[in-house]
């Protein structure tokens, strides 16, 4: 086997690293260029009359680069719960797959598909997709339940329409919708982090209800965006929330009530067994001869003698026949 010159070894080598490192420069760039921001995030909530609320949001994504997961994380400090998760693709109108689990967002069989969990007291929604370099809409629906606080005379919303985003967005609003029948809200405000910053707030019918919007735009990473609504007491069922409330904690309640039903019995048992004063109380002679026969007799038929117990027996047989 015939060996290459030097030269044309040196040659090959130096050829390889310079197309690895002309590769490589183009891979770590194009990794430095990948980013994404919000162009918009419009959030419309309806108040329903059994105290839960309807939500869908419109995200519109400007993606620089390639990505493959969407995410969105929902505080559960404030409300009971998050069901009825729905991702829908917001330029098709495509439902996309629910799937059980977590899945690899760089598997195409991944792409379509979304999946709900719990994670550090949040509901986190996450969907899996293929875009690069594009603007895209996504659209989520759920329901959260718990999230109406009950006045004496108000019913109040205090709700965080997003806190903490990574990225900016560009603009935000939210439309709430309230029950049929209402005059109009007690008090409506939007908040956000830059208190400088300006929000507008409108109103709207929409048939028989009212529509109360908010917006602003410019929010930086990291920004809040809040809004305070209260309205008069008796539109919003709040038995409907505790049932609803009692309905998902039912074994959580169930087993607390076991659990304090047996503390009291037995605070009870020791109460009447250990704590409460004893005493002999008083003795009452009772005695029932055998066959109806005299204390006397009877002792001289069993052990064929009169002893000296049998005396006072006998009187006191006598008393008690008079």
């Amino acid at each position: 086997m015939r060996r290459l010159p030097v030269s044309i070894l040196i040659l090959r080598v130096t050829v390889i690293a310079l197309l690895y490192a002309v590769f490589s420069v183009g891979f770590v760039s194009a990794q430095e260029n990948r980013q994404y921001w919000y162009s918009a995030i419009d959030t419309r909530i309806v108040v329903n009359a059994d105290s839960t609320l309807s939500v869908e949001e419109r995200q519109s994504y400007h993606y620089q680069g390639e990505y493959h997961q969407g995410w969105r994380s929902i505080a559960l400090k404030d409300i009971s719960r998050v069901t009825d998760v729905e991702v829908y693709d917001g330029e098709t109108g495509e439902k996309l797959q629910w799937s059980s689990s977590k899945r690899d967002r760089t598997d195409p069989s991944s792409w379509g598909r979304y999946t709900t969990y719990k994670e550090n007291d949040a509901q986190v929604i996450e969907w899996y997709y293929d875009l690069r370099d594009t603007e895209h809409t996504w659209s989520l629906r759920y329901k959260v339940h718990g999230a109406i606080i009950f006045g004496t005379q108000f019913d109040r919303l205090y709700y965080n329409l997003f806190t903490d985003y990574d990225v900016p967005v560009n603009s935000a609003s939210a439309n709430f919708v309230l029950p049929a029948g209402l005059s109009k809200a007690d008090a409506f405000y939007g908040y956000r982090t830059d208190a400088g910053a300006p929000m507008n707030t409108s109103f709207m019918r929409e048939g028989e209800k009212d529509v109360y919007i908010v917006s602003g735009a410019l929010f930086d990473s990291g920004e809040d965006f809040t809004v305070d609504l209260s309205w008069e007491k008796g539109y919003v069922s709040q038995a409907a929330f505790w049932h609803d409330w009692l309905t998902y904690n039912y074994g959580f309640v169930f087993g607390g009530i076991i659990v304090l039903l047996s503390i009291l019995y037995w605070i009870i048992y020791y109460i009447r067994t250990e704590v409460l004063p004893k005493g002999r109380g008083t003795i009452i002679p009772q005695y029932d001869p055998p066959r109806g026969l005299r204390p006397a007799t009877a002792e001289l038929l069993v052990r064929e003698r009169v002893s000296r117990r049998a005396w006072p027996a006998t009187i006191v047989d006598l008393a008690v026949r008079g």
